[in-house]
């Protein structure tokens, strides 16, 4: 199967606000949720500048965002990248988050090489890059 950009797009416009409840609707997303922080926390370093990666709804990004100097959000789906916006305004973070962009992963050629201190890509981002997975994670590194 090969990879189609419109699928990953498509499906998380119309998932949605979702997108923002996924990891508490059960025991095993508030897991999930938890091991991730703990993993970024380990990681971020507060002088970084980071690049997240699928982004979504921003359920990380209001964390993320704490940790390091500056960060830059970026999705494939345009319904995402707005409502973490408008996420990070209602939570008061908007101001701290440098740049929202719409991205696809394989073709990051609107960025600088090595422009970034740490590359957080959390979720699905991979998976849905099938036969050009690989593409994906070289563009990310």
């Amino acid at each position: 199967m090969s990879y189609n950009p419109e699928i990953p797009r498509n499906r998380y416009d119309n998932y949605g606000d979702r997108e923002w409840t996924r990891l508490e609707r059960d025991a095993h997303g508030e897991l999930l949720y938890h091991v991730h922080s703990d993993i970024l926390k380990r990681y971020i370093k507060p002088s970084d500048s980071v690049i997240e990666i699928g982004a979504g709804s921003g359920r990380y990004t209001k964390d993320i965002v704490k940790m390091c100097k500056e960060l830059t959000v970026a999705d494939i789906s345009p319904h995402q990248i707005e409502f973490n916006k408008a996420k990070m305004k209602e939570l008061g973070l908007y101001d701290r988050i440098e740049e929202f962009l719409i991205l696809d992963v394989v073709n990051m050629s609107t960025i600088e090489s090595e422009s970034f201190d740490c590359v957080v890509c959390v979720g699905g981002v991979i998976n849905y890059l099938l036969d050009k997975e690989q593409d994906g994670i070289e563009e990310m590194l």
